[in-house]
């Protein structure tokens, strides 16, 4: 499976109410686009949005893109509030404009020339320069969120800090989780889609992150995955509101490296990661539920 594929396959929600197709039959002017995609979060990491090219908003497809896809996909294709993943250099939008993927209608008015031009436009504006936020923003940000943390009926939050965990649910895929907006759960990445190189730059770019701050926030991002809200989730085995003290669990984990073991598995997390400070936030957490 090619990832382009991939990517169509997770396309999130579009309507045609959101769209505005007064500019396919027309020569559109040269105008600027505004760079507000960015991730306000982390502008120190790196610009996803434009490429070094001076002449990429005199691109045909700059005007076309802007009034047929910016709705969803914001501005030049770095992700938008109702898709927040990059389609930034994505090889081919035809199939998934004309047929609809997803919960993305087809859209019958654009025609193949107009297709055309914004195809070009979206390639004009690949980011040269890669890196941790941009492979993430093009493979992990449309269900996963622009900074990892979730997307309600699309995707898990991925601020846990578990790199191996990590690689290891992107290889083998995730179907456990059949979300509303993510039917079939989560496809597998190989490394012809996601090299391991690029993979390892996406979780250090997510593990620079700072910890949430709050009793509840922590026990979220470092528990809520896999016991849920309430710390009783089917899928694992421990009942967390039976434990009174979560310390000796954090640091050592279960199940060493079996991270297929869904049940079994929890990672340890050293003192560097979570502090003891923050695991007495989380027992205060865990306490109330």
């Amino acid at each position: 499976m090619k990832f382009v594929i991939i990517i169509f396959i997770l396309l999130g929600a579009c309507t045609p109410d959101a769209l505005d197709f007064s500019l396919v039959s027309t020569t559109p002017n040269n105008t600027t686009d505004n760079n507000s995609g960015s991730d306000a979060g982390n502008n120190n990491k790196g610009d996803m949005v434009n490429n070094g090219k001076n002449d990429v908003a005199e691109l045909p497809g700059a005007a076309l893109y802007r009034t047929s896809c910016a709705a969803c996909h914001g501005a030049d294709g770095v992700g938008g509030a109702i898709w927040s993943g990059s389609i930034q250099g994505v090889a081919d939008i035809s199939p998934a404009v004309k047929d609809g993927v997803g919960t993305m209608p087809a859209l019958p008015a654009l025609s193949d020339a107009v297709i055309a031009d914004i195809q070009a436009f979206l390639v004009s504006v690949n980011p040269v320069t890669r890196g941790g936020q941009v492979e993430y923003a093009q493979k992990c940000a449309g269900c996963h969120g622009k900074e990892g943390k979730g997307v309600t009926d699309r995707g898990m939050q991925l601020r846990y800090k578990d790199p191996g965990y990590s690689s290891s649910i992107t290889r083998s895929g995730r179907s456990l989780y059949n979300f509303k907006d993510s039917p079939g759960g989560m496809p597998a990445f190989d490394s012809t889609q996601l090299s391991d190189v690029d993979m390892a730059e996406i979780w250090t770019w997510l593990d620079a992150f700072p910890n949430e701050t709050t009793d509840e926030g922590l026990y979220l991002q470092f528990c809520g995955n896999c016991h849920g809200a309430t710390g009783k989730a089917p899928e694992v085995e421990q009942d967390l509101t039976t434990v009174s003290d979560v310390t000796s669990d954090v640091r050592s984990g279960h199940g060493g490296t079996g991270y297929d073991a869904r049940t079994k598995y929890m990672p340890a997390w050293t003192a560097a990661v979570i502090s003891d400070a923050e695991i007495a936030q989380m027992n205060a957490h865990i306490s109330g539920l």
